[in-house]
């Protein structure tokens, strides 16, 4: 028996922290074609989208519908995740995130400012809610709204 309604999505591991401390991880199902740009859809898609709530999906218990807004961070290995054009080929900034719960991460911002606004601050203080921090085979997506501090490391 098929289902009509059957919509063929993409598996995709991550990795959650949550404003609790806690750490878990599951399977996000992402969309063959994005809404809004070539491909398919990603996490970082996900994560930037309107919907408040996310479907994390285990193999051994129930699907948990998180609050985005109740994200520190995901985490996802970077082969799962499209280089985005925004900061392809941009300048390394190596950094310490600060973010609750003692968590500090160590890893890189890539981005393209102009030349007048190219500093770490300028990046932060872009209105995406979430930044991307690349770690050697994963790329970290840290919620801006619960990071303490940054430090850049010369």
């Amino acid at each position: 028996m098929s289902n009509a309604n059957y919509i063929e999505k993409n598996r995709i591991p991550i990795k959650f922290h949550v404003l609790d401390g806690s750490v878990d991880e599951g399977l996000v199902y992402l969309g063959l074609h994005a809404a809004r740009h070539e491909g398919s859809e990603s996490v970082r898609d996900l994560l930037l989208g309107s919907e408040r709530y996310l479907s994390i999906v285990f193999t051994d218990r129930p699907t948990k519908l998180v609050n985005r807004d109740c994200l520190v961070m995901v985490t996802v290995a970077a082969e799962q995740l499209p280089a985005d054009p925004a900061v392809s080929g941009g300048q390394p900034h190596a950094v310490t995130v600060h973010l609750p719960n003692d968590l500090r991460v160590d890893g890189t911002l890539f981005f393209m400012l102009p030349s007048h606004r190219a500093r770490v601050k300028d990046y932060l203080n872009l209105p995406e809610p979430f930044v991307e921090l690349h770690r050697d085979n994963e790329i970290c997506l840290v919620n801006k709204h619960h990071i303490f501090y940054v430090e850049e490391k010369s």
